[in-house]
């Protein structure tokens, strides 16, 4: 499920903003080190040495990703591999600002953390409990199939209430505080189940929502991830 839900959202999303050429390890390099912003968020003695060597691989990883990717041009560059051009002109406007490349690195970490930390749990989760209850998982598959092709993102909906007895994930925030990428991700994760109950099932439900676990500065993480088997339609 791992793989499944949370290495391809990762994939999808960070090739908006950063193009096809974002290296792989950039993704286990962002689960390190939203496993370890705990400690470094809170600035624990000793506790955040391993967070920041962590943290200073990431950004050695992003950047050679730009050194490589970063096309200078008469409009101050931009980068390669179909990035988004709201990317490259926050690139842009940080060299301008006189920011070191290790600094702009480090800035496109947070930024990368800060898209997906959340996301890619609120996924996890809902494919978490979506198969931990059968009932549920075919209400909302026969619900999404049966919209095809006219499907909307707004069918989604059906996962906030698809069984009594577990609470509306709330995820974002709200008020002042509420996370303003919230569109964005939900948007991402509408489509990746709308597709992936189009083109897939899940050949076994019934598995048993696993424990929380402490420790989180975004969403709660499980303690372990369910292994599901899955079939192409």
């Amino acid at each position: 499920m791992q793989t499944l839900v949370v290495h391809t959202l990762y994939r999808a999303s960070s090739t908006v903003f950063f193009g096809a050429h974002l290296p792989d390890d950039t993704f286990f390099a962002c689960a390190a080190f939203d496993a370890e912003m705990f400690y470094l968020s809170a600035d624990v003695p000793l506790l955040n040495r391993r967070g920041a060597r962590v943290r200073d691989r990431f950004a050695a990883t992003v950047a050679d990703f730009l050194r490589e990717h970063w096309m200078e041009s008469e409009g101050g560059g931009f980068l390669d591999g179909g990035a988004s051009d709201t990317t490259s002109a926050a690139i842009r406007s940080m060299k301008s600002a006189g920011l070191t490349e290790d600094e702009v690195s480090r800035i496109l970490v947070l930024i990368l953390w800060g898209v997906h930390s959340n996301m890619l749990l609120v996924a996890l989760w809902t494919m978490i409990y979506l198969v931990a209850d059968p009932s549920a998982y075919t209400r909302v598959c026969d619900a999404i199939r049966a919209a095809y092709p006219g499907v909307s993102p707004s069918t989604f909906t059906l996962i906030d209430n698809f069984t009594d007895g577990y609470k509306t994930l709330v995820p974002f925030g709200g008020g002042l505080f509420m996370c303003k990428g919230r569109e964005f991700a939900l948007r991402i994760i509408e489509t990746f189940f709308i597709m992936f109950m189009q083109m897939y099932d899940v050949a076994d439900c019934g598995y048993a929502v696993p424990a929380k676990r402490n420790g989180s500065v975004s969403m709660v993480k499980p303690k372990t991830i369910p292994s599901i088997k899955v079939r192409r339609r």
